[in-house]
């Protein structure tokens, strides 16, 4: 037993040894996509820390070993920055996706609001490169949402492809908007059910989505 059991040596070794490879992948990629990648690594990690120490100081609460009033401040510490509260059906949103792999999503992006989970939201992403799935496809004109160069996108085509559960973590207020917005766009209840409804579709059907 007392052999397969790593000592600290060895475990500090092997994850030197994982730094270093990280550190000559980062170097070796373009300067953007280094700096890019390195920043995600440790947004992640400061992400899943802060989530992990809400977590514990919400279960204190919960069993009562401490009361929120007791605990604001360090609750305010870990608590989610720039989130935007009370999201319903239809919001349109911001989410860090971080690093994807291969055509998934990656860095931020808009996205609308379908269903919710506990901590777990399930979105549809919205892309300014128009996107074709047969006749399920929408598209929004004038949302007045912004790209990374401030000018705003005349359409936003439905990623359905890239629909799935993301977080609460990776939400975002967008900022730019008028404060009284709340950091959102509100679709209309129907334009978000439309979406369901022909995601529900290309499923079923099983045709190939880009």
């Amino acid at each position: 037993m007392a052999d397969t059991i790593k000592t600290r040596k060895e475990i500090d070794n092997t994850l030197l040894g994982h730094i270093n490879a990280l550190k000559g992948k980062l170097i070796s990629i373009p300067l953007n996509e280094g700096k890019f990648a390195a920043k995600w690594f440790l947004d992640l990690l400061n992400l899943n820390e802060n989530h992990e120490k809400e977590q514990s100081l919400r279960s204190k609460i919960k069993v009562g070993l401490a009361t929120k009033e007791s605990l604001k401040s360090e609750l305010g510490k870990v608590s989610k920055k720039n989130f935007p509260y009370n999201l319903k059906f239809g919001d349109i949103i911001h989410v860090n996706y971080g690093l994807g792999v291969g055509d998934e999503l990656k860095d931020g992006h808009y996205a609308i609001i379908l269903s919710r989970k506990g901590d777990m939201f399930l979105v549809a992403p919205l892309t300014s490169q128009e996107v074709d799935f047969e006749e399920n496809t929408i598209v929004f004109e004038d949302l007045g949402l912004p790209n990374k160069d401030g000018v705003e996108s005349k359409k936003s085509y439905v990623s359905f492809s890239q629909i799935r559960y993301i977080h609460n973590r990776r939400i975002e207020k967008i900022n730019n908007l008028d404060k009284s917005f709340e950091g959102r766009v509100k679709l209309s209840p129907d334009d978000a059910l439309e979406i369901l409804n022909n995601f529900n579709k290309i499923i079923i059907s099983g045709i190939e989505i880009i």
